[in-house]
């Protein structure tokens, strides 16, 4: 099977979870989408359709829902318990240099939105045996986290470890920039594959060739 295979559950979910994305994203989003929720009327010419959609109105409860039972449920701000060792990097969790704040509001969000999120957390491929804490620091060497939304986990895998049921293998679709030239980059689909081998966890990286198969 290809890297790129969908798990059952995401091809039932993945019509429910586009659905739900198109109407939080409000009436912009709606239109873009087309005839898949306002169809053509009988004899109506295309003209006619575009005038007559850009003309239709979409009262967004969806999105009003979501920000509102968000409101609810951070109406205080989240208690967070760490170290103080740690503390300094709830300042900038994401390689996008977002604060921890940030990433919880997200969260809830996308689980609001769609029901399922998924949240990794990496740190830089580097040996550290040979550095010190000055070395690491002055390197920015840190764990970060990556938000995913449910439309981009699209297969998982569940398997006994130690008699016990663990998710042993996720993949990910992500967009990647290839730079063309020195100011142009391309996107590429990628896929990140998440598993366990041989008891260790490890990462891989795949896209799709132009023949259609992986590597």
């Amino acid at each position: 099977m290809p890297v790129n295979s969908t798990h059952k559950v995401y091809d039932n979910m993945i019509p429910k979870w586009n659905r739900c994305n198109d109407v939080a994203g409000g009436q912009d989003s709606v239109h873009q989408a087309g005839t898949k929720y306002l169809p053509m009327l009988k004899d109506q010419t295309e003209a006619d359709y575009q005038a007559y959609k850009q003309r239709a109105t979409f009262y967004n409860a969806t999105w009003r829902t979501i920000v509102g039972l968000g409101g609810m449920l951070l109406r205080k701000p989240p208690k967070v318990e760490v170290p103080a060792s740690v503390t300094p990097l709830l300042k900038t969790v994401t390689n996008d240099f977002q604060p921890i704040e940030v990433v919880v509001n997200n969260v809830v969000e996308e689980a609001l939105k769609t029901g399922r999120v998924g949240l990794l957390v990496d740190y830089p491929n580097v040996d550290t045996d040979k550095l010190t804490k000055a070395d690491t620091d002055m390197l920015n060497l840190r764990p970060t986290i990556a938000l995913y939304l449910a439309v981009t986990i699209i297969n998982w895998k569940e398997s006994l470890v130690n008699n016990n049921r663990t998710l042993s293998m996720v993949v990910l679709v992500e967009d990647h920039e290839v730079p063309k030239d020195e100011f142009i980059s391309l996107c590429e689909t990628r896929y990140r594959v998440l598993d366990l081998t041989e008891g260790k966890y490890r990462q891989r990286i795949f896209r799709i060739k132009d023949d259609g198969t992986d590597e």
